[in-house]
């Protein structure tokens, strides 16, 4: 395994490298990037510039109907062309609209989805990034494991859901001796059955 191990990093380094000289970085930078591959960050706090496009793009699109509203990159050109548009703002409507971007971004965060489907796009899109977050924690720190995700409900439609890195899974045929997807049948049984 040592030696596998140090061919590997011969070998990543050779990547490193040929993406230094490709893309015209430094070999250490093209190494942060790549160890630091997270999809996770801290989200930056709504600027004051941002909220006040997104407070007039709400205004001018109040009374428009569907199809008719202005997008965000409108509002922006807009704006670009007449800056007095962002003027006439007091510090505490300012305050107010940065927490109205904050309220929004945690309905959306936390919040319910308006119908199966929505939920169905949700849970898909949180099952990638899960994917590619515990596939890459091999890579990046030499970790492994495994996530199970099962519907809470029993009108639930949503199938179960088993993530793995590095075959983690047969820790449940080696040490257990149960097959994973048993294990995941049962995962489902109790989370549908549990009381709320």
């Amino acid at each position: 395994l040592a030696a596998d191990l140090d061919a590997w990093e011969v070998e990543r380094e050779e990547r490193v490298h040929e993406l230094a000289e490709k893309h015209g970085m430094k070999p250490k930078e093209v190494r942060r990037r790549m160890l630091s591959l997270s999809t996770y960050g801290a989200r930056r706090r709504p600027s004051t510039y941002n909220a006040k496009i997104s407070r007039i793009m709400a205004d001018l699109n109040e009374s428009r109907g569907a199809g008719e509203r202005y997008t965000m990159p409108e509002v922006k050109l807009m704006v670009a062309e007449d800056p007095s548009m962002l003027e006439g703002f007091s510090k505490e409507e300012e305050k107010e609209m940065v927490k109205a971007i904050l309220t929004k971004r945690e309905r959306k965060t936390r919040g319910t989805h308006a119908n199966n489907l929505a939920a169905a796009v949700d849970a898909k899109r949180t099952m990638d990034r899960l994917m590619i977050e515990i596939t890459s924690l091999v890579e990046r720190v030499g970790m492994i494991g495994f996530a199970m995700f099962s519907r809470a409900h029993v009108h639930n439609k949503s199938l179960p859901v088993t993530i793995q890195s590095w075959g983690a899974l047969n820790f449940f045929l080696e040490v257990l001796k149960r097959d994973p997807a048993d294990v995941s049948a049962l995962f489902e049984l109790w989370a549908v059955s549990r009381e709320r």
